[in-house]
């Protein structure tokens, strides 16, 4: 059987090598790589975590930005590289208020607003930290290496 692929590429597939399709489309090169990653074992997300939460602004309620403090993320801090860019700051007292959005190091920190799906690990010697409420915090991921696949 011969094809032509949306590379407008000619290719040759071998009675032998058809497995039950027919149209020569499926056995291009670009599909057949797909092939290769369904055997890979996968995990469910949902069975890697306990909880998602998310960030708040602590503008909304009047408080503002501090020259040094608690730093306090948004998504242009998160990259896949880790955490980037100028900080802002907030106070402790703005911090301990703010509970569901504190981090300690080590959550998985992905962003939902802006650069929607960028995800980084939060390391574990980064100190006390909040977040702002488009990035989503997930506590206690139980894979080890999972950083590997964030890259």
């Amino acid at each position: 059987m011969m094809a032509v692929n949306s590379k407008n590429q000619c290719f040759v597939i071998w009675s032998n090598e058809i497995d039950g399709r027919l149209d020569a489309y499926y056995y291009s090169s670009e599909f057949q790589k797909l092939k290769t990653l369904r055997t890979i074992k996968t995990i469910e997300f949902e069975d890697l975590i306990e909880i998602i939460t998310k960030g708040e602004t602590p503008l909304w309620r009047g408080d503002s930005y501090l020259p040094s403090g608690i730093p306090f993320l948004k998504v242009q801090n998160i990259s896949e590289e880790g955490i980037v860019g100028d900080v802002a700051y907030i106070s402790e007292k703005v911090h301990n208020r703010m509970k569901r959005s504190q981090l300690f190091g080590g959550e998985l920190l992905y962003t939902m607003a802006g650069r929607i799906g960028t995800a980084t690990i939060l390391p574990d010697n980064f100190g006390k930290t909040n977040i702002n409420q488009a990035i989503a915090k997930i506590p206690n991921i139980r894979i080890t290496g999972i950083n590997f696949f964030l890259r």
